[in-house]
């Protein structure tokens, strides 16, 4: 049997089984069409297995039957951000069901249903917080309202440790450890105890810290207490109840004394108001002029001193007149002789 090549142009029917040992080659549109030809019908049996490399691969039936219980969409890709997207599209209606990678997740974008009830979604539920727990944690349904009821578990009177907490990294319970750590940080880096802050310059005993506002810095200084100069103070003159008060708004004190005008610095008294806070003095009484009022034989003055008095005038002396005084002492010195 030669092996040739050949050409037929016009159409050939075989009778009986044909064996190609290559390929078969055809134009751009390549059509098998079993019989009844021109029809779209009969069948056409691939026995083994079939591979269909191109771009696109469409099937015009109006029934699709596959035997393999899982199909692979996005074979080959290598993660699952390469296969982000994949998924079945329904034509006419724009209803997908799309993989997303991010999330790990199906996404429909038509809410899916059960027979002919809808599943659950949230946007399909009226749900309201309850605040105050108080139930046993059960869900009921109400099949005339087609409405969930939830009751929420009691949690009050729970108990436990921390110790069955899981704890974060950032907000961390209280400990006695930790609180003194972080006091300690804080302090130190306050510069707190150790008077980093403070001009130590003449140190020594009875010195007091004092703020220089020139250089913002506390100071030693004298222990001097509280002078004029370190107040804002106004002299008033004297009176009120002798309050001290303070305005912290104006950080002024204010004093008012008590009322001294009634107070004396010099008194000038009669001898009668001297007489009666007391008849006694051993003090000297100086006078211009003493002069008595009191009834004559009374002994209005008295004086007990063997002392002579110059210049003592009196109009009587025990009630005599000087001619009675002096008649008495001549005759006196006659009958002394």
């Amino acid at each position: 049997m030669a092996l040739k090549d050949f050409m037929v142009k016009s159409n050939v029917q075989m009778m009986g089984h044909q064996t190609v040992g290559g390929y078969l080659a055809g134009p751009a549109t390549f059509v098998i069409d079993p019989a009844t030809v021109g029809d779209d019908t009969g069948t056409v049996e691939v026995k083994g297995n079939l591979q269909v490399n191109g771009t696109t691969t469409t099937v015009n039936s109006t029934t699709l039957d596959i035997a393999d219980i899982n199909i692979t969409v996005a074979k080959g890709a290598g993660s699952a951000g390469a296969a982000d997207g994949a998924g079945l599209t329904v034509d006419g209606a724009n209803a997908t069901l799309i993989y997303r990678s991010t999330g790990d997740k199906w996404v429909f974008n038509k809410a899916p249903f059960y027979n002919s009830d809808a599943l659950l979604v949230a946007s399909d539920l009226s749900i309201a917080t309850d605040a105050t727990p108080a139930g046993d944690g059960g869900i009921s349904y109400d099949p005339s309202t087609k409405q969930f009821t939830y009751t929420p578990a009691v949690l009050s009177g729970l108990t436990g440790t921390t110790d069955d907490i899981t704890e974060g990294t950032t907000n961390l319970y209280f400990t006695n450890t930790r609180a003194d750590t972080r006091a300690t940080l804080r302090i130190t880096a306050a510069d707190i105890g150790n008077l980093n802050n403070v001009d130590e310059t003449g140190v020594a005993n009875n010195k007091i810290l004092k703020y220089n506002s020139t250089s913002s810095k506390w100071e030693v200084a004298d222990d001097n207490g509280v002078a004029l100069t370190d107040l804002s103070v106004t002299t008033g003159s004297a009176s009120g109840s002798g309050t001290l008060t303070y305005n912290n708004s104006t950080g002024v004190f204010s004093f008012a004394p008590a009322d001294l005008s009634t107070y004396l610095t010099s008194e000038t008294d009669t001898l009668d108001s001297v007489t009666g806070r007391g008849a006694t003095t051993t003090n000297d009484i100086s006078v211009n002029t003493l002069a008595s009022t009191i009834a004559t034989g009374t002994a209005p003055l008295t004086v007990a001193s063997t002392t002579m008095v110059s210049n003592l005038n009196a109009d009587k002396l025990d009630d005599k007149e000087f001619t009675d005084i002096i008649a008495e002492a001549t005759a006196l010195a006659i009958a002394l002789g």
